[in-house]
């Protein structure tokens, strides 16, 4: 007799459960052209980049550049290789740097260690020039662009209108390089450029910009230490946010900022009945020890009854930041009279001082 035995297993399809977690940051393992080519032709139809594994292609959409700057368009292949299609001719003898930032992240998200640079020539030399440093004040886990402009007669420096010559993106502890730079001067800036527009949007976006430009050249290609503090740029020009009247012949006016006083005296500002348009006078003006943005200003008797409008053109502050057109506050009066009398009280040099100075200066304080 033969007896067959059978042993029955029960079977479950899934994906096998444990293992380490996937964080090791993606690589780039080989290009088209290979990084350092020379000669390689100005018609470069596309340029091709592998990387070690499948990557989110969003992550590449806008940290992708190009020095010079190069017209060009994305395609994917398999998730892990990106090739970059020419639109340009490429210019004869030029070091072109393709960056790829190290916000560039795989399926799992994990981002690169540090921005990636390939370089090639359509000539028979590669530039070697190199400025590195570190961005302090970007907060933790956020990377910032980093703009080289050329310094000459014919470039634009200013990163408000015009795009960077060069741009590279910031890795690993805030640490940056730009790489091969042709030998010349450069102006640098940090930029967190939240729209990616490879410009500075001076209301809402940061900048940090060195002590100096930098120069490249052949008694100096690598340039180190050169760091930036990130910091929020002035572009907003004064205007006026309210008016508190404290008597009949004063009146408290707040600034959206602290106003440049040593140019008060050239600002214009006019105090006129809102119904009629009849001029009233303002006697004067003086920075108000409360707050930086505090002006008191002094006017001739005024009445409860009326609604005034005090206008003001031509404020600045201490960026020179100048509003031509600045929108009138209205307010009325104060019912409250002013009888405090008017007194000196106090002033420098003291009464009876000796041993003064010939050019010491005299200040006398009074009480309004």
């Amino acid at each position: 007799m033969a007896i067959t035995l059978f042993s029955a297993a029960c079977a479950s399809r899934g994906t096998p459960g444990g293992g380490p977690l996937d964080r090791i940051p993606p690589e780039i393992i080989s290009t088209i052209p290979q990084t350092d080519s020379l000669n390689v032709t100005t018609n470069l139809k596309q340029i091709e980049i592998e990387f070690s594994e499948r990557m989110q292609q969003s992550s590449l959409i806008n940290n992708v550049f190009i020095s010079p700057p190069l017209d060009f368009e994305r395609e994917w292949s398999g998730g892990r290789i990106l090739r970059l299609v020419i639109k340009d001719t490429l210019k004869v003898n030029r070091t072109y740097v393709v960056v790829i930032g190290s916000n560039a992240m795989d399926l799992r998200r994990n981002s690169m260690d540090n921005s990636y640079q390939l370089a090639f020539s359509t000539g028979k030399r590669i530039d070697r020039g190199q400025i590195s440093g570190r961005i302090f004040g970007t907060g933790r886990n956020n990377s910032a662009h980093i703009f080289a402009y050329i310094v000459d007669d014919s470039n634009q420096t200013n990163p408000i209108k015009h795009q960077p010559d060069y741009i590279s993106q910031s890795g690993n502890e805030n640490r940056y390089q730009l790489g091969y730079l042709k030998n010349n001067t450069y102006r640098l800036y940090t930029v967190m450029d939240q729209n990616n527009n490879r410009l500075l949007d001076g209301a809402y976006e940061q900048v940090g910009i060195p002590y100096t430009d930098v120069t490249v050249d052949s008694a100096e290609w690598s340039v180190s230490s050169i760091n930036f503090w990130m910091s929020q740029i002035d572009t907003l020009a004064p205007s006026l946010i309210s008016v508190r009247p404290i008597n009949h012949t004063a009146l408290q006016v707040r600034f959206s900022e602290p106003p440049d006083y040593a140019r008060m005296d050239s600002f214009q500002f006019s105090l006129r009945d809102s119904i009629t348009g009849q001029s009233y006078s303002i006697l004067g003006f003086a920075h108000d020890e409360e707050g930086k943005n505090l002006v008191n200003f002094f006017t001739e008797p005024l009445d409860s009854t009326i609604r005034y409008q005090l206008h003001a053109t031509y404020l600045s502050d201490s960026s020179g930041n100048q509003n031509k057109a600045v929108a009138p506050i209205a307010f009325y009066a104060a019912t409250k009279r002013d009888t405090t009398p008017f007194q000196l009280i106090n002033f420098t040099p003291p009464d009876s001082a000796q041993g003064i100075m010939p050019f010491a200066s005299i200040e006398l304080r009074y009480n309004k």
